[in-house]
């Protein structure tokens, strides 16, 4: 065969070969269950829980459904970082689906930031349902019993009564900042 011949086919090998290193690609990326595949459905997901015009709610559903929680935890604590309490929302309703206590610290750091008086309620019955019985995180709590919101401090009661172990239903927050300034400093609830 003569080289002017070989030119053409040559170039369609190439082709062949290129085309099927991409269908390859988007089977890997878009249709299969693999770790690369779910991280950059997370990925996505998480970026359309961000977009005001996406359905949110819907996304957040599927992250739940098809991400596992090894992969879809770090995405949601990133949504804690979000600009809009929407997305701050639901990354803690995901953080709550996967009853992620590992991620609980992030959600009390992001109980200091948030400024939208549902959100604080809703973090504080989370990070008590992650920390149940956890004396040693009672002090994560504590400032949420002088917030401004009367429903912040009665969910910081709650909070208190689940996190610490200590059944006082019906207490005011006047209480517990009295019990944590008698039981705060012992063994038990300092933080490690």
């Amino acid at each position: 065969m003569s080289e002017k011949k070989k030119t053409p086919v040559v170039a369609l090998i190439s082709i062949i070969v290129l085309l099927a290193v991409i269908v390859a690609a988007y089977v890997v990326l878009f249709k299969t269950d693999t770790t690369v595949a779910l991280k950059f459905k997370a990925y996505r997901y998480s970026r359309a829980i961000q977009n005001p015009n996406a359905s949110r709610g819907e996304y957040a559903k599927r992250m739940q459904d098809e991400v596992p929680p090894e992969i879809a935890v770090p995405y949601a604590v990133e949504l804690l970082h979000a600009d809009d309490y929407v997305s701050r929302k639901h990354g803690l309703y995901m953080i709550r689906h996967f009853h992620a206590k590992e991620a609980a610290v992030d959600v009390a750091e992001y109980l200091h930031r948030e400024d939208n008086e549902q959100n604080r309620v809703d973090g504080l019955n989370i990070f008590s349902e992650l920390r149940t019985a956890d004396p040693k995180s009672v002090h994560k709590v504590v400032p949420f019993l002088d917030d401004p919101s009367d429903f912040v401090r009665e969910a910081a009661c709650l909070a208190m009564m689940t996190v610490s172990g200590e059944y006082q239903p019906d207490r005011e927050p006047s209480w517990w900042k009295e019990w944590w300034q008698e039981n705060g400093n012992t063994t038990k609830y300092m933080p490690d």
